[in-house]
């Protein structure tokens, strides 16, 4: 036993982890990370017309602990599967919010930590998966303008979502089957990760923000705008802790790739709109180096996507999906290297693109367009409820997308949206 557990001591209780654990039974228990992070070094400037702006928490996608991080709403809870019990364990903001002069860039106050404020529904069982639910809410300390702040709380616009996570017990087989769902405002940046009794730590869920120019078009929407549903197979050893998670490789067989190379898919992606990947900045580093001289450097260079276009047929109306690593899929790059979707009349698109290289978590840009004809196409935008609310008559005759959900699905990656116009969207809040 002790060459199998070499971190714990056998008069340890919870495996020294007596803040965020409660050892039951000695059984499976792990932990699920939710946060809400500004990506943006400085955003909030257009709020005060340029005159105020104040300090993001400036980081991509992470699973660093909290204590090396900005967040500005962060959540941990414990969930006991054996004994189907959830505690919650951290509800805090990591950082400080500063307000800065909007030319000068002077500081000019540093707001008070302000918590989240968390409801949790009791765990539930249903056979051999358990799940539990929590509504986060976190204020923002400082008001558009300085005169604003004692009154904050009253007009703040909160940042706001309702978070779902189910798993699945077949550790008994080597695997559990892990489903995250979020539903919010959809600003800022998004992340959630699983963490086993190891300390082994995975994504299950992410969300690049709009740019930071629709803080207020976000924010002034229903916390039941955006919807997404990430599903991940986690293989496991016998007791539950994690070994890597199952994917497809090219050939359209199941592997599974290591916590380190699975986590390195998100933490690379744009965190914004506005924002470039890790991946993508490598890449522009690599091509100046190619520039100057070393040509070598281009074999080491993939196609790494910084933008994608799909482009939907004249007239359609409906659920588009795209399913990557299929065999004999679509894989195309316009001149740009962005790429390329041409959805099919059923909707159903088949994409070659392994999820590295596919639309595994939102990247850089995203485009819409409906072919009219050969040589004429319409550009879709993504559906703000506010926005329509802004030019009713216009807006109902106008196409959007509807995003719906995006995350693996029987050991593939699906991403979903809908086609319809918007005096239709009515139908679509809930997703």
């Amino acid at each position: 036993m002790a060459k199998s557990y070499p971190w714990n001591c056998p008069y340890s209780y919870a495996e020294g982890d007596v803040i965020r654990s409660i050892d039951l039974d000695g059984l499976e228990k792990y932990i699920i990370h939710q946060r809400s992070f500004a990506p943006w070094e400085f955003f909030g400037e257009i709020a005060s017309g340029g005159q105020y702006k104040y300090s993001g928490d400036h980081r991509g996608f992470s699973i660093l602990s909290d204590n090396m991080i900005k967040t500005k709403v962060s959540t941990a809870m414990t969930l006991d599967i054996s004994a189907a019990k959830a505690t919650l364990t951290v509800a805090k903001q990591f950082g400080n919010t500063i307000r800065y002069d909007g030319e000068t860039g002077e500081a000019l106050k540093t707001a008070p930590i302000v918590n989240p404020e968390v409801i949790m529904w009791n765990a539930q069982r249903n056979g051999s998966e358990v799940s539990v639910k929590a509504r986060i809410e976190g204020q923002a300390p400082l008001a558009p303008f300085p005169i604003l702040d004692p009154i904050s709380s009253l007009i703040d616009q909160p940042i706001v979502w309702t978070g779902e996570t189910s798993i699945d017990n077949h550790i008994s087989d080597g695997y559990i089957n892990v489903s995250y769902s979020l539903i919010g405002k959809g600003f800022p940046a998004f992340e959630s990760f699983i963490e086993d009794a190891k300390g082994t730590k995975l994504f299950i869920g992410a969300y690049t923000s709009p740019a930071k120019s629709n803080i207020l078009q976000a924010l002034s929407g229903s916390e039941l705008s955006l919807s997404r549903t990430f599903n991940t197979k986690i293989s496991t050893d016998q007791d539950g802790n994690f070994n890597g998670v199952y994917t497809k490789d090219r050939n359209g067989n199941d592997v599974v790739v290591s916590p380190a190379t699975y986590n390195a898919q998100i933490s690379n992606a744009s965190p914004a709109r506005d924002l470039p990947g890790k991946k993508f900045l490598s890449m522009k580093i690599s091509l100046w180096v190619i520039v100057v001289g070393l040509s070598f450097m281009l074999m080491s260079c993939d196609h790494t996507l910084h933008c994608e276009k799909h482009f939907i047929p004249s007239g359609y109306v409906g659920k588009v999906t795209v399913y990557f690593n299929q065999k004999n899929g679509q894989k195309q790059y316009d001149k740009d290297g962005c790429i390329v979707y041409s959805i099919p009349k059923d909707g159903k698109c088949l994409s070659a693109l392994p999820i590295k290289q596919g639309t595994a978590y939102p990247n850089q840009t995203f485009t819409f367009f409906e072919l009219v004809s050969k040589d004429s196409t319409n550009q879709i935008f993504e559906f703000y409820e506010n926005e329509y609310l802004k030019d009713t008559i216009h807006n109902r005759e106008k196409k959007y997308i509807f995003l719906l959900s995006s995350g693996y699905s029987e050991g593939n990656y699906n991403f979903e949206y809908y086609v319809d116009y918007g005096k239709a969207y009515k139908s679509h809040l809930h997703y």
